[in-house]
């Protein structure tokens, strides 16, 4: 069905920063998932159209590895795809995140979108940016993410037609989540990239903080 909403999710960790040293500030980290919800059938030219961006520009849309204008000049192409909302979910403030306490995280933070897209949204499909490495053997990290998603289903916290898997980053559609992500540790983090979240901003439809506890 093509007015189905789907979302593709991706995450970002960054240590807080002293606004006025630029130096980490050891008050611990900033953790956020960013979401891009999208009609499924606009889903295929969505993707066009950022293979195309990734072709005029000239360089992978992988946010964390770009320079501060190549930043700029993705944040300008991705703005000028309609098809796209935007939803930010993150720790209400910094944590430590060392240890097992990042999958823990992790988990309040997912669950936390799991259950607003779901019933809120109306998200019937979820694609979460994978961690794992299949091929290796190593797949645990997936693993968490399936048994957060089955404990919200379990009590019921999620619809019951939700389904949720994970994809790689040869899926285009998670380049915006990876952006609104990476964006967003930015600012909350003080970084130098700092002022590039406005420009984002009025594509964000909501902004969820999680408690830690």
């Amino acid at each position: 069905m093509d007015d189905q909403l789907q979302a593709f999710f991706d995450e970002s960790n960054k240590p807080a920063r002293d606004p006025k040293t630029g130096q980490v500030s050891g008050t611990g980290n900033h953790y956020a998932v960013g979401a891009a919800v999208i009609l499924k059938g606009d889903q295929e030219r969505t993707r066009r159209a950022l293979e195309e961006i990734r072709a005029d520009l000239g360089y992978e849309l992988h946010y964390s590895d770009l320079s501060q204008a190549r930043r700029r000049d993705l944040i300008d192409a991705i703005l000028g795809i309609a098809t796209w909302d935007g939803y930010l979910f993150e720790t209400a403030k910094p944590l430590d995140l060392s240890g097992k306490r990042e999958h823990r995280t992790r988990s309040r933070v997912v669950g936390q979108a799991l259950k607003t897209l779901s019933i809120d949204v109306g998200v019937c499909n979820i694609v979460l940016e994978s961690r794992s490495k299949p091929a290796a053997g190593f797949v645990k990290l997936d693993d968490n993410d399936h048994k957060t998603f089955q404990k919200l289903r379990g009590r019921q916290e999620v619809s019951p037609d939700l389904r949720v898997r994970h994809g790689t980053k040869d899926e285009p559609l998670l380049w915006i989540a990876d952006l609104l992500a990476g964006v967003r540790t930015d600012w909350l983090c003080n970084t130098n990239s700092r002022a590039l979240f406005p420009l984002v901003a009025h594509r964000i439809q909501s902004i969820v903080q999680v408690p830690s506890h």
